[in-house]
């Protein structure tokens, strides 16, 4: 899909994985972090609206433990999605 989209960036293509057979293959989305407190909830919504079915997805966060504010606003966002 994403190499699809960098090929044809103009042409409309939200229904394209509709042409295709269903998801069957689970992915992780590892997200590191350091001082992020100020975007990592948008990320996180981000890669958590991605559409693909939600038993098939996974997102694992990896940051520093004295990393405290980061920490912080991923566990306020992480009861929140999906």
């Amino acid at each position: 899909m994403l190499l699809f989209s960098w090929n044809k960036p103009r042409e409309k293509h939200e229904d394209s994985l509709s042409k295709y057979r269903p998801p069957f293959l689970s992915f992780t989305a590892i997200v590191p972090l350091r001082d992020e407190a100020d975007v990592i909830q948008d990320t996180l919504q981000a890669i958590a609206h991605i559409k693909y079915p939600e038993e098939l997805k996974e997102i694992v966060v990896v940051c520093h433990d004295n990393d405290i504010h980061t920490i912080h606003e991923v566990f306020a966002i992480a009861n929140k999605l999906p």
